[in-house]
């Protein structure tokens, strides 16, 4: 039954290639594309990433390798489905990431069917997601987003006192000196909001470098996708929407965020 199975596979194979090659000029360079090149490519992806593994592992020593969970079936599935999908990533951030998710489950053991989690989520991240988390769980957002929902509620008592002043004016103009000293208490703390608004502002745009568009390469429409899909995948949460603020504008890292940086990093 395999050998027919094996049977049917070469044939497939062989009638695809000639398939291909009866494509007009490009035929032959496809076939080399295809079947020869990428299955050279593979290889070779799978070599260096066995040998950075290699590399990874030898600083610890036989006492720390966890020959339980090695001897596992659940960790062969682990260790085929991140080899295999080794062989069809280029992306070396990724490469490192599954480097250290496989290294540390040798190691440290940690849950495997959280591992598998971990692996299902990191594949299915863009490159540009990656350092946008590392950046976020080694950054302090939460003061960051202190700052701008400080800086909102700021503008929405300073529309408020903008009334307050309106009316108040209203009353003067009405009945006279009686209003005069609660129009200028208003304009005093008014002003006060201003120079804060202002201190504010600064203090932002010195702490704003993590969260912009171009620290990460991206368009501003990019940008907004890739922490849309984030938080799509709980990795993210918006802490700002209910102070007003734009959605995802302000956003900080999850526990699962955290636990993904924690298989996936040194």
């Amino acid at each position: 039954m395999n050998k027919n199975k094996e049977l049917l596979q070469e044939y497939g194979v062989s009638t695809f290639k000639g398939v291909v090659g009866a494509i007009p000029f490009a035929g032959t360079a496809l076939n080399e594309l295809l079947f020869e090149a990428r299955s050279r490519l593979k290889q070779k992806r799978l070599n260096n990433f066995i040998n950075n593994l290699s590399e990874y592992l030898a600083q610890y020593s036989e006492e720390d390798i966890c020959s339980e969970q090695l001897n596992s079936d659940k960790f062969s599935d682990l260790f085929e489905d991140i080899l295999l999908k080794v062989s069809k990533t280029h992306s070396q951030t990724k490469l490192k990431a599954f480097k250290y998710l496989l290294g540390n489950q040798i190691v440290k053991a940690k849950d495997i069917d959280y591992a598998e989690l971990m692996f299902n989520i990191v594949s299915s991240l863009y490159e540009k997601q990656l350092p946008l988390l590392y950046n976020l769980a080694k950054k302090i957002s939460s003061q960051y987003n202190q700052l701008n929902i400080d800086l909102i509620e700021l503008e929405k008592r300073h529309t408020i006192l903008d009334n307050d002043i309106s009316n108040e004016q209203g009353m003067y103009n009405r009945y006279g000196e009686s209003f005069r000293k609660e129009i200028f208490n208003l304009r005093k703390e008014q002003k006060e909001i201003e120079l804060l608004i202002e201190k504010t502002k600064d203090d932002i745009e010195k702490e704003n470098e993590p969260f912009l568009a171009a620290t990460f390469d991206c368009t501003n429409s990019e940008f907004h996708f890739l922490i849309n899909d984030l938080s799509s995948k709980g990795l993210l949460i918006d802490v700002g929407v209910h102070h007003g603020a734009n959605p995802l504008k302000l956003v900080e890292i999850t526990d699962l965020g955290k636990d993904l940086i924690d298989y996936i990093e040194e």
